[in-house]
Formats: C-alpha cells, sequence, structure tokens
C-alpha cells in the first residue's frame, strides 16, 4: 500500500531536482488539478479521493519515479537465531578489548529511524562498520520519538556490529529502566551508556511528562548492583547480567568544572568504566579537564561533531556544553568552502587529539557522510583497524 506522506515528500524532491524544474502550477497544469491539491500532496494534507490514484500514476509517471520508493522497509528478525541466552553468531567484542587493553577506539553514533522502515538505518550501520569499533544507538535523542535503542542495537548485532546501547532517565522509571537493561542484555547487548536525556519540551512531545524518577548515577548503580545479582529493592534476580560495560558521558567545558568532577567521581563510584565527552573544539581548555579526569584512571573518549554547514555552525554555537573558540568560528563563517573547512578542521583536531585520549566519539547531525569523510583522512595516523 502506498504510503502517501512518503510519496508526497518524494514528489516535492523529484519536481525541485528536475532541469528545468517543474513548479507545483506546472505539475498540477500536466495532470489537470489545483495547484493546491499537489501543495497538499507535498505536505501530507492530501486525502485521497475516488480517482486520486490515478492522479498520482500521472504524476509518478511524469517524475520518473516510483510507488515501490514509498514502501516502509521494515526487518524481520528471526526470532529462532536468538533462542539461547546469547546471540546465535559471536558477540561482537572489539570495542570492549580494545577500551580495556589501552588501545585507541573509535565510536560512532547512529540514531534510529522515526517509524519502522529500516533502509537508511540499516545502509548507515554497514558504512560505520568499516571505522567503527563501536556504535551508539540514541535514544530518543533531542526528545524525538524514535525506534528503541534496544530494537535498534539488536539490529546491529545482528550485522556484526558492536553496539552501545543509551538509555536516559528521563523517559523510564525505575521499573522500567531495569527491564530495559535486562532486555537488552538477554537480546546480546553488553554495553550500556546512561545519561539523563534531553527535556521534553524541546521535542516533538512537549506534553511528554518527564520521568526521571532516578538520575543517572543511580541508574549506574542500578546497573552494578544487578552485575552482582540483585535488583533496585534488593532482590536477587535468577541469573546476573556480570559482563555488562558501563559508560557515561562528560562535559569538558561546564560553567562550573569542580561541580563536573563531583559528579564524574560520584559516577565512577557508580560503576562507569569509560565517558564520552560533549564535542571538543577548544583543546586547550580541553587539556586542563583531562588533567583532572587522567588521574581517576578512567577511560576518556573525546566527542565530535564536524561541522560542515552553517546550519551546524548555528546548531554548535547553541548548544550548552559546547565551547567553540572565535577564531574557528570565523574561519569557518568566512570560508568560501565550509565543507571543506569543517572536514579539514575535523581532521587536524581529531589527530591532535589521539595522543591525549584513549579515543574518539565521532557524532553527527543528520547525515554521517562527514564523519566517515574524516575518519578516511586519519586512518593511517590513528590506526582504525576494524
Amino acid at each position: 500500500m502506498i504510503d502517501l506522506s512518503r510519496f508526497g515528500r518524494l514528489v516535492k524532491v523529484a519536481r525541485k531536482s528536475r532541469s528545468p524544474r517543474i513548479s507545483q502550477t506546472d505539475l498540477a497544469r500536466q495532470v489537470k488539478v489545483t495547484q493546491s491539491f499537489i501543495s497538499d500532496l507535498e505536505n501530507g494534507r492530501l486525502r485521497l479521493g475516488p480517482r486520486d490514484p490515478e492522479i498520482l500514476e500521472q504524476i509518478a509517471d511524469i517524475l520518473g519515479i516510483s510507488f515501490e520508493d514509498t514502501e516502509p522497509s521494515v526487518t524481520h528478525l528471526d526470532p529462532t537465531a536468538s533462542m539461547g541466552y546469547l546471540p546465535a553468531a559471536p558477540h561482537p567484542k572489539g570495542f570492549r578489548e580494545k577500551l580495556s587493553n589501552g588501545r585507541f577506539v573509535v565510536t560512532m553514533e547512529i540514531h534510529p529511524p522515526k517509524g519502522v522502515g529500516l533502509k537508511r538505518f540499516e545502509r548507515e550501520a554497514r558504512e560505520l562498520k568499516n571505522f567503527a569499533d563501536a556504535v551508539n544507538v540514541t535514544d530518543n535523542q533531542r526528545a524525538l520519538l524514535k525506534l528503541s535503542p534496544i530494537a535498534g542495537c539488536r539490529i546491529l548485532l545482528e550485522l556484526g556490529i558492536e553496539p552501545i546501547c543509551q538509555l536516559t532517565c528521563r523517559d523510564k522509571n525505575r521499573l522500567g529502566f531495569q527491564s530495559d537493561v535486562l532486555s537488552g542484555y538477554v537480546l546480546g547487548i553488553r554495553n550500556f551508556l546512561v545519561i539523563m536525556g534531553d527535556p521534553p519540551e524541546i521535542g516533538d512531545h512537549p506534553d511528554s511528562a518527564p520521568v526521571f524518577d532516578i538520575h543517572s548515577v543511580q541508574a549506574m548503580d542500578v546497573i552494578s548492583r544487578m552485575k552482582h545479582g540483585f535488583d533496585m529493592g534488593g532482590n536477587k534476580l535468577n541469573r546476573a547480567p556480570k559482563d555488562i560495560l558501563i559508560g557515561s558521558a562528560a562535559n569538558p567545558f561546564p560553567l562550573d568544572l569542580s561541580v563536573e568532577m563531583s559528579k564524574i567521581k560520584a559516577k565512577i563510584r557508580a560503576g562507569a568504566e569509560f565517558f564520552q565527552t560533549q564535542p571538543v573544539y577548544d583543546i586547550p581548555k580541553f587539556k586542563n579537564f583531562l588533567k583532572l579526569v587522567k588521574p581517576l584512571g578512567i577511560r576518556v573518549i573525546a566527542g565530535y561533531i564536524p561541522i560542515v554547514d552553517r546550519r551546524t555552525l548555528e546548531i554548535m554555537e547553541d548548544i550548552p556544553g559546547v565551547v567553540m573558540p572565535r577564531a574557528m568560528v570565523e574561519r569557518l563563517e568566512n570560508s568560501a568552502d565550509i565543507y571543506g573547512e569543517g572536514i579539514a578542521l575535523a581532521r587536524d583536531t581529531i589527530l591532535e587529539l589521539h595522543d591525549m585520549v584513549d579515543g574518539i566519539h565521532m557524532m553527527n547531525i543528520g547525515r554521517v557522510t562527514p564523519s566517515l569523510k574524516v575518519l578516511e583522512l586519519v586512518k593511517e595516523q590513528v590506526k582504525i583497524a576494524i
């Protein structure tokens, strides 16, 4: 069955990409409908009438697009493939081994889809596999409704990729949180990154009630208890998920560094074994942070988001905890090729960070392509070997 909303978006893209471009009015004239019909179609407001399927076929023929491109893609995992306590295939564990042996690691980030179409998710996952020791699956990032990170992590395992399952405290009470950890473990997930989560009011469900029954330090302490065979209430588990690796986030550029260090120490006491940081652009300030954190014996994976367009630059300047030196901002703003300049900046920064940290965590706003481009440029120097 045709997904009308998807078809409308496809029509809009195809119409604008034609040379010469076809206006809504021109397209409407060719199929003998009003311009508002085309506008409603492209903006997801159209409701099908008796002869509308016929009109849609005409539009598809004119623009050279196919209804098949609008059919949602769903990957159906074979439930018999994981009937044991672990996945049928060996669990990928290069990230854990490299981290414990003090080798430089590369982690990347992937966003689950808003829906059950997995074409893009699977395509990006396969691309990331060539560079990443492990891939974070985000948990309703930016408070936007997405597929569960547990489902996303299971798909990565099916593709032979070691996942890091992000779990936020925003959406779960203590029962739900513990249940997710146990469920993820049974499905083969061994790495969990615990964070608080963005506030609901910035997302697509602003009226959603934030839970925050437990905060991130408590949540990590709960996982540590579960690893020893007990739930948060002190009740015994019938089998303990002993080999979970716990991670969390760290902000190298807080308003008050002493407060952040208190949080980091509390997280370590609660069981955190590695930290992934906010994007690092200001290396001198980051060095000051490392002087305080490194003596604690914790693994630090520096975050980075390549800035390849003006929209990303504007977003990064507005994110709390992200510090961008004025010289860097001006270099990007004044560049005639902000994409190339952003890739070059990312390459230089990662090479400079390489000898300071235990790894690099490449994040993205939208596309994963810039991160892949950067890692391709530095793979020899940082010895990326998956």
